[in-house]
């Protein structure tokens, strides 16, 4: 599980590198790949650490930009973000036990997207 960590961490900042400053949108899709790569095979009592893991490494890493409003709101906003990963990487591991895992994952990343964009 450890490995599955270091993994999703890694993960989730070349997926902050796909953002602004860096913008090197390419590397969207493999580090896409790593979170599911990570939470493949896992139940749901176990994949939500990955994915987690994952959402932090993401979203600390881009909205670093944040401390300028205060270090105390970027810390909370950013665990507040973090935390929509986790139904995503359930519901990832969840969809990966069925044939067509691949529609399914995109529907719980644009599902979970939608609703972390209406909060």
């Amino acid at each position: 599980m450890l490995l599955r960590c270091l993994l999703a961490l890694a993960g989730g900042l070349v997926l902050a590198a796909a953002f602004e400053p860096v913008a090197y949108s390419w590397l969207m899709p493999p580090a896409i790949a790593v979170l599911v790569l990570c939470v493949r095979g896992l139940g749901p009592r176990r994949a939500w650490l990955p994915s987690l893991v994952f959402g932090v490494g993401f979203v600390y890493a881009v909205m670093v930009w944040m401390r300028s409003v205060g270090t105390d709101a970027w810390i909370a906003m950013c665990a507040m973000e973090a935390a929509f990963f986790v139904p995503l990487g359930i519901g990832i591991s969840w969809s990966m036990r069925v044939r067509a895992w691949p529609v399914l994952a995109a529907l719980w990343w644009v599902g979970i997207e939608t609703w972390r964009s209406g909060f």
